[in-house]
């Protein structure tokens, strides 16, 4: 009698992950939210801010930290990028969310 080792490999299994597995399984994921509806607290550690003038086209990394210790965590990225203020004068800015590398 072969022992397990000795087994025949099949390597045309067809076993695969199903797409609708979550509503089988009666797991809901909640829909991600749009970045200016985020808040400072829920974004992650290898997030980075940056602002983006509309007007001029500058770009300046936020220092998201600091704003989180001064006005709370709880502060959406809307109303952080609405209360921006460029060099140039103008007010609001776009602000970006970027992955910071390893």
């Amino acid at each position: 009698m072969p022992s397990r080792i000795d087994a025949p490999f099949n390597d045309k299994c067809q076993l695969g992950f199903e797409k609708g597995g979550e509503e089988y399984l009666g797991i809901s994921r909640p829909a991600p939210k749009p970045d200016h509806e985020r808040t400072l607290g829920e974004l992650a550690q290898y997030e980075a801010l940056f602002a983006l003038c509309p007007e001029c086209k500058r770009r300046k990394p936020i220092d998201r930290w600091e704003i989180q210790r001064l006005l709370g965590k709880e502060l959406t990225l809307g109303r952080v990028a609405a209360a921006m203020r460029c060099k140039c004068g103008h007010k609001g800015a776009r602000l970006m969310v970027r992955h910071l590398s390893r």
